[in-house]
């Protein structure tokens, strides 16, 4: 998750959010029906129906970019009916310039070592060809790297006269200077002595503003739009970030407003723009990160006037779901403010109640509101650039089912970012497969990283939830391994690596000050993870196929030494065989959820990674009662053993002590919630186990409030050391 960058939420709420199969809910079952029937389909809703599309050597395509799925394998395809896997970089920009650099707090700019932006625009873009990125992605200087230096007066041999500011991952920067931004996402800063007559200096098409300090510089179009109806195809492909929803206060504010609906309207026009028509353009992604937390939107709308038609659209679900009877409602709902239907239309709060179902009506009004976001998005980025595909919204490394299901109607692929959840840099095997298959859409990592201690800028790490590993070597292998796990899926069509420069040494704004760069703050490569990108080949690793992954039905692997040790992610789990030993649901997963098994002569173990979003606004104290958190229910062979209570940042309770159990969770950003249970053998009924021991399980988990049931049955072999 990235905090401070994407937003839309009020009171700050993006400062606190850095988060395969699944269940059938009723409520979005036939949405994913739907969805299936035109499954797989023309991706910008052409009206010629379903593509059979088995033939990739096609002509050129002047409509732009394409999707296609051969034999389940899904590819993006260029204009001239090629398919790549999109290896994308992140914020591949000149860093500060030279006027907001502060040498207190050292940070990438590109003017301490290059005369002028052609010469850092030639040899940056030389370098990321020759490390195999072949895609600039979100907060990326496409003016300077994507278009031919004739269509580029932006770079010029001539010094760094309009430099690029740091990305700080928010949709403005804050300056004490008169700042103009076009919509390329390029930070114009005017120093003195500035024209006497600004706007007569700027091109046409340009507004400004004089405020200063302001968080919103004005955009402007640079003229680029034209020279790219001509220009040749570019270097690179294109997926910038527009931030559409954020400008509108999307989902936080009224999407039935139809000035909030106008605003959207602006600022689509004005965002796209500068990009419509560029030949390297493959699509839009409508926003970044912007959470979708389920308590504070309900909270949010209903706080919101009588008026609001989102808080109607809330009130009218709530209504028809208990069939106008308020005492039903109150089985589910803690009322404040109102003692009856009208009383509640006027004003008031629904908080849910401890041992109630009510969390299953919040997940429909979420996905009342997805849909409203999301029809909006795809009829704004068709409107204005219909050759373009809708990308989704980047997801913060989480995601809701209802969100994903939502997405998948109207978005041609879905994004979302990926934290590795494991030190050596794998991650949960649920989690995009689930995001697939709710979606039926292929997929687009938007962001994946790794950190090292041991780095060239000085960076200490010292933010939580993102991966951090000793070295150099040991941060290469671990992207090696996530990078492969991605190329691994079929539906997975491309991955942006986050990001060309590490942050500065002492940290953004917001405080993170983490080695993700592909070059340090000095420049310099990183020899080790460069050279890995460069000998990647993704082409040919996805043409190769895609070989099954094991798991537990061809036996529960044996125990690593201290199977509960260092129990915080990233470390938790990591040391088991988490291929062969996972075990596959047996109910449909409705959020990401991994079960793996091991075992010792003298005990069963398992272990249990689930991603929820807990947030204290569901409630009107600020704690989760007990018993809506996660439980864990484990049956051998047919014997309950224990009921585990997990997550909300609390000790695990166990219905029996004999079981040791270790749990690590959090609240709102951190929406790990981690397990390890130690069985012992005579719990078991046995006096020890050994490999051809077999063992029937019934595994039920339910996660907060019983919003969704994840279930695991089947016999099982016991089996020795295999390869890893």
């Amino acid at each position: 998750m990235r905090w401070g960058r994407g937003g839309g939420s009020p009171g700050g709420l993006a400062r606190w959010l850095s988060a395969g199969l699944w269940l059938w809910l009723w409520s979005v079952a036939p949405t994913l029906t739907r969805a299936a029937e035109k499954f797989p389909w023309r991706p910008r809703g052409d009206a010629n129906g379903p593509s059979t599309a088995t033939n990739l050597n096609r002509a050129v395509r002047p409509e732009g970019y394409s999707l296609v799925s051969t034999n389940g394998a899904w590819s993006l395809v260029n204009p001239a009916g090629i398919p790549f896997f999109s290896l994308g970089i992140c914020c591949a920009n000149p860093g500060l310039p030279r006027e907001l650099y502060d040498p207190e707090n050292p940070s990438y700019a590109a003017w301490r070592y290059y005369p002028n932006s052609l010469a850092w625009a030639t040899n940056t873009r030389a370098r990321l060809k020759s490390w195999g990125f072949n895609t600039l992605g979100g907060w990326s200087d496409a003016a300077l790297l994507a278009p031919s230096d004739s269509a580029n007066p932006a770079a010029t041999n001539a010094g760094f006269r309009t430099a690029l500011a740091a990305p700080s991952r928010t949709a403005a920067l804050v300056v004490t200077n008169l700042v103009v931004r076009n919509g390329m996402g390029r930070y114009v800063l005017v120093t003195n002595p500035a024209p006497t007559n600004l706007v007569a200096t700027l091109p046409a098409g340009t507004s400004n503003s004089t405020s200063r300090g302001t968080t919103n510089p004005v955009p402007m179009r640079s003229g680029l739009t034209n020279a790219w109806r001509t220009a040749q195809p570019t270097a690179f492909h294109l997926t910038p970030v527009l931030h559409l929803g954020a400008a509108a206060g999307a989902p936080w504010w009224d999407l039935w407003d139809t000035n909030n609906v106008q605003r959207l309207e602006a600022t689509a026009r004005e965002q796209m723009a500068p990009y419509r028509d560029h030949p390297g353009l493959i699509g839009y992604y409508s926003d970044n990160e912007l959470g979708w937390w389920n308590a504070a939107l309900w909270k949010s709308t209903l706080e919101q006037p009588p008026n609001s038609g989102q808080r109607q659209q809330l009130l009218r679900l709530v209504r028809e779901s208990y069939t106008e009877d308020w005492g039903k409602m109150l089985e589910d709902f803690d009322v404040e403010g109102a003692a009856d239907w009208s009383q509640l239309a006027r004003g008031g709060m629904l908080y849910l109640r401890p041992g109630g179902e009510g969390v299953r009506i919040m997940r429909l009004f979420l996905g009342l509101v997805a849909e409203r976001y999301y029809g909006l998005m795809r009829e704004l980025i068709r409107r204005h650039d219909p050759r373009a595909l809708f990308l989704g919204d980047r997801y913060p490394s989480f995601y809701y089912p209802e969100i994903a299901a939502v997405a998948g109607r109207h978005a041609d692929v879905v994004s979302c970012n990926l934290n590795a959840q494991f030190a050596d840099g794998t991650f949960l095997r649920s989690f995009l497969p689930a995001l697939h298959l709710l979606s039926q859409r292929p997929v687009l990592v938007t962001e994946y990283y790794a950190a090292a201690t041991t780095n060239q800028s000085g960076n200490r790490n010292s933010g939580a939830g993102f991966l951090v590993v000793p070295g150099q070597a040991e941060r290469t292998a671990a992207t090696r391994r996530t990078l492969h796990g991605l190329l691994r899926l079929p539906f997975v069509v491309g991955a942006d690596w986050f990001q060309y420069s590490d942050e500065p040494q002492h940290g953004r704004d917001d405080g993170e000050n983490f080695n993700f760069g592909l070059v340090d703050i000095h420049d310099q490569p990183y020899p080790e993870l460069t050279g890995m990108f460069a000998r990647l080949r993704p082409g040919e690793l996805r043409w190769a196929g895609f070989p099954p992954l094991r798991d537990a039905g061809g036996g529960i692997p044996p125990a690593p030494p201290n199977p509960l040790g260092q129990f915080k992610p990233p470390t938790a789990l990591t040391a088991w065989d988490r291929e062969r030993g996972y075990l596959v649901p047996t109910s449909p997963t409705p959020v990401p959820t991994d079960l793996y098994a091991a075992w010792s002569p003298q005990a069963l173990y398992l272990g249990l990674y689930s991603l929820d979003l807990l947030e204290g606004a569901y409630y009107r104290g600020p704690f989760i009662p007990k018993q809506d958190r996660a439980q864990l229910i484990v049956k051998v062979n047919g014997r309950e053993i224990v009921r585990a209570r997990l997550g909300a940042n609390r000790d695990a309770i166990g219905s029996d002590p004999r079981v040791r159990i270790e749990n690590s969770s959090g609240l709102g950003s951190n929406t790990a919630n981690v397990a390890a249970l130690e069985i012992p053998v005579k719990l078991l009924g046995a006096f020890g186990l050994q490999a051809g021991d077999s063992l029937l399980l019934s595994i039920e988990l339910q996660t907060h409030a019983r919003a969704y049931t994840v279930r695991w049955d089947g016999r099982y072999i016991l089996t020795g050391p295999g390869p890893r």
